[in-house]
């Protein structure tokens, strides 16, 4: 977690007007997701299927073999909340800089409750335990993703400084 620290620290190492500017864009990035979610929820059971089976017709044309309507769903569900747990991870990241990773998570598996019981009310569809499993799942991936990429970037930032001290100090 400390190389999390570091990258955020040094290579987006940001202050005033830039750093709140970055803040507004990572929670909007994150609020947009939610949103997007929240649509795709708020759509009837026909209207879901619809757009998933579309869907996968247009990949089955891509590849050469055969995918379920169902597995093609819960990737959706893991897919979607991946990219939650990655924005949010990266908004608490320049948020709170300590526990990133739990909270990035907590938001996201709270919000995938939340979605399901939404869904209670759409008619046609269903508050599923296993799809906020799929959806928690998904979000730690995304996270895990996230903070991988951040951890590489610090990898390349210290070797990058340390390269360069060593020429400052050359003779």
């Amino acid at each position: 977690m400390n190389r999390v620290n570091v990258m955020t620290d040094k290579i987006f190492s940001l202050s005033g007007k830039k750093r709140t500017c970055l803040l507004i864009f990572l929670w909007f990035i994150t609020a947009l997701v939610m949103y997007i979610i929240f649509s795709f929820s708020a759509q009837s059971a026909e209207g879901s299927k619809e757009l998933s089976q579309g869907l996968l017709n247009r990949i089955l044309e891509i590849i050469p073999f055969e995918i379920s309507h169902v597995f093609l769903r819960k990737a959706a569900h893991f897919s979607e909340y991946a990219l939650l747990g990655a924005v949010s991870f990266c908004a608490f990241s320049f948020t709170l800089k300590r526990k990133c990773l739990i909270w990035g998570w907590i938001l996201s598996a709270i919000y995938a409750v939340t979605d399901e019981v939404h869904q209670l009310f759409i008619p046609g569809r269903a508050c599923r335990a296993f799809d906020v499993f799929i959806d928690s799942l998904g979000a730690a991936a995304g996270i895990a993703f996230a903070a991988l990429v951040f951890f590489i970037l610090g990898l390349i930032y210290k070797r990058v400084k340390s390269g360069k001290a060593k020429s400052d100090s050359a003779p």
